[in-house]
């Protein structure tokens, strides 16, 4: 198993005097432009859900736009690729690879000819304010299935979890600032 090294602040990955970190779990971590990394040796690792879809992956990301969770950063099509002679004609404009980036959030996605729903993962959003946290719960949510309403759980903290209209499992959770 990796061995990862100590936990770097961006200042120390630019060179400069290293800074204290806050406290924060046991990984090696590193927080370059609002991401969290991970050090494995030498090389820094970064983990980015990559979402599949099958054929709705530009319908998906604009859905996220209209939610308020960011902006497509990068949108590649299948037209002139290998890719579009093996799926046909009908996919020439179907998502290859996308990059979706917002405050606190990183996405890649893509259409696929032999794509399947995600099981046994959800994307997991925290918020820390309660307002917040639902609203972005119901304008994801909308037109998808409600597993768990977004309401105070047993634990202490509102939380909900939903299968939205594409297909992609999500869960919302706020554990209000100043509650332990």
């Amino acid at each position: 198993m990796p061995k990862f090294k100590r936990r770097l602040s961006p200042s120390r990955l630019a060179g400069e005097k290293p800074q204290r970190l806050p406290a924060r779990p046991a990984a090696d971590e590193a927080f370059i432009a609002g991401r969290t990394v991970l050090m494995l040796g030498e090389t820094l690792m970064h983990m980015t859900p990559y979402l599949y879809f099958k054929g709705t992956c530009e319908a998906a990301l604009k859905f996220y736009e209209s939610c308020g969770l960011g902006k497509i950063q990068e949108l590649r099509r299948f037209e002139g690729t290998l890719m579009e002679q093996r799926a046909g004609p009908g996919w020439r404009d179907k998502i290859l690879h996308s990059v979706f980036e917002g405050p606190g959030v990183r996405l890649c996605a893509s259409d696929g000819i032999d794509s399947e729903p995600m099981k046994g993962c959800a994307i997991f959003i925290e918020n820390d304010d309660v307002h917040e946290a639902k609203s972005l719960f119901d304008a994801l949510s909308a037109g998808g299935r409600i597993t768990v309403a977004f309401t105070k759980q047993f634990w202490g903290d509102q939380d909900g979890n939903f299968t939205y209209k594409f297909g992609v499992q999500w869960a919302v959770n706020c554990h209000p600032s100043g509650e332990s």
